[in-house]
């Protein structure tokens, strides 16, 4: 063989082999093979929304500027169709194959028999192979005692007639009579602590600790236009001085180990201590002082934490740091430790914990952590069909955490969950192993599930009431549609039989091409 053809047999050989070895391992991958057809969609029982472009295509939507179109929400046979304007939105999110959108309708509309409103956010989800833990995270933030938290919905999306795939449509986080029901006019305002991407927006206001607080809504001309038609003389510039008081107060007081009732006197306590509950449970990167915490100021009283937002990567949807581990408290170990976390003084204060042990008593002497499961189990059976057309069109599985398939990685969600709240049961609660009232549902239930709540239901805490016994999260059934292990098993050796007879085959034409050379009269010369 002449060094040539040992070059183009090494070459050809590799190659053959990586094609068999993909080939043997995607059946292990599979999920549905083809992007849905508008039939099957609809047929689905989840609400399509269609967006029509203004005459411009989906490339030349903008972060920057709010761009005509025209919306039109079919849920089950209720339609509901105005004009609008669509801008994109997220910051790392926006980024990915399938972005994320926010929609400003023409006029104020009740989507999925919410509160009416003109805004409304299309979370893509894209990094999360469940599609359940931002849905997951206001299901349960409903049952805390924050003043707002948005209510969700899947539903499937077009743009332009194409199939965009699987969104979660949120409530805006805004200020709202039905929303975050502050009064601008009064020099109220809506924050978010954003240290990551804060800095590129016009309203900053700076922390002692060195977080940095930006205004999310108003914006200086919507608050003077406010102002002016209430009659009010109290300027915007006022309403920021008033935050930057509060916040600097409060920072410097737990520089100086202040009195907890003291600091009580900037932030409300109540809407502190759950926060800190909630993101001890959802165990969120972002929310380790990075962006994507809310709070709002109530100007001559307070501020206030909440609404809770951005929850993607939650729950050990991240392979970083300690995030796949259910237990430790992530504001002590997380090594993302900022000078600007609060909750490293927090706590190593007896006053401050004996407050979070108090509230993680009520919470989890009630059904809320049970039920939240409950929901969001069923919620995974009933939407199993549509997230197989989501990773038909995007094939966004594994982004960040690595599954073999939807029902592993819905098991393995339930699964941290509930081995994050009986760790935390042992670090707050009574020392027992951790009990929670999650019924385990028949599998006639689990199999057939009902479309998908359009609004998560509240459930209040109830107090001193005794925990139920102990039960983890139920196994998720398997994916109807993906191969079974012998069908799996079946292809691969067929797809390493049809790459070895085509190794085999390149192998005896490169033979046959040397025996020809050799024997042709230029070589016997």
């Amino acid at each position: 063989m002449t060094e040539l053809s040992k070059k183009l047999f090494v070459r050809i050989a590799g190659l053959l082999l990586a094609v068999m070895l993909f080939a043997a391992v995607t059946p292990f991958r599979s999920y549905a093979a083809e992007v849905p057809s508008r039939k099957q969609v609809e047929a689905s029982g989840l609400p399509v929304l269609d967006i029509t472009l203004d005459g411009y295509g989906e490339d030349d939507i903008h972060r920057s500027a709010w761009q005509p179109a025209y919306c039109r929400l079919d849920m089950n046979g209720e339609v509901l169709e105005t004009g609008a304007q669509i801008k994109g939105r997220g910051n790392y999110t926006w980024a990915q194959e399938k972005r994320p959108y926010a929609i400003k309708l023409d006029v104020k509309q009740k989507w999925f028999g919410f509160s009416g409103a003109r805004d409304w956010v299309l979370l893509a989800d894209y990094t999360d192979e469940t599609h359940l833990r931002n849905y997951f995270a206001f299901t349960l933030a409903s049952g805390f005692r924050f003043s707002f938290t948005p209510k969700v919905q899947h539903a499937h999306v077009y743009i332009n007639g194409e199939y965009k795939g699987l969104y979660l449509i949120a409530e805006k986080v805004e200020i709202d009579a039905k929303r975050v029901d502050i009064d601008v006019t009064r020099g109220d305002l809506l924050l978010e602590l954003d240290n990551n991407y804060g800095y590129s927006e016009p309203e900053q206001i700076s922390t002692p600790m060195g977080n940095l607080l930006v205004v999310k809504d108003p914006d200086s001309e919507e608050y003077r236009r406010k102002a002016e038609e209430a009659g009010s003389k109290l300027s915007f510039a006022a309403a920021k001085r008033f935050v930057k008081k509060c916040i600097s107060a409060f920072e410097n007081g737990l520089l100086e180990n202040a009195p907890l009732d003291e600091l009580g006197n900037y932030i409300d306590l109540t809407s502190l201590v759950d926060w800190y509950i909630f993101n001890e449970i959802m165990k969120n990167d972002d929310s380790v002082f990075n962006s994507s915490i809310y709070l709002y100021s109530r100007f001559d009283d307070k501020l206030y934490m909440g609404p809770v937002w951005d929850y993607d990567i939650s729950l050990a949807g991240i392979d970083r740091y300690t995030n796949l581990n259910p237990t430790g408290l992530q504001y002590l170990d997380n090594p993302w430790e900022r000078q600007g976390n609060w909750f490293l003084y927090l706590l190593n204060r007896d006053d401050f914990v004996s407050m979070v042990k108090a509230r993680w008593t009520e919470l989890y002497g009630s059904t809320l952590f049970s039920d939240s499961l409950k929901k969001l189990n069923d919620t995974a059976s009933a939407i199993r069909k549509d997230v197989s057309y989501d990773y038909a069109l995007y094939d966004n599985r594994g982004v960040f955490v690595n599954m073999a398939d939807y029902s592993e990685a819905c098991n393995y969600l339930m699964n941290y969950i509930t081995e994050r709240i009986t760790w935390l049961n042992s670090e707050w609660g009574d020392g027992s192993s951790g009990e929670l009232h999650y019924e385990t549902p028949k599998p006639e239930e689990t199999q057939e599930p009902e479309p998908t709540p359009g609004e998560p239901e509240i459930t209040e805490a109830p107090k001193n009431q005794t925990p139920g016994p102990e039960v983890t999260a139920e196994p998720f059934p398997q994916n109807e549609d993906a191969p079974t292990w012998p069908a799996l098993i079946i292809a691969s050796v067929v797809s390493f039989a049809l790459g070895a007879g085509a190794a085999v085959l390149v192998m005896i034409i490169v033979k046959k091409q040397r025996t020809k050379k050799e024997n042709s009269p230029e070589d016997k010369a």
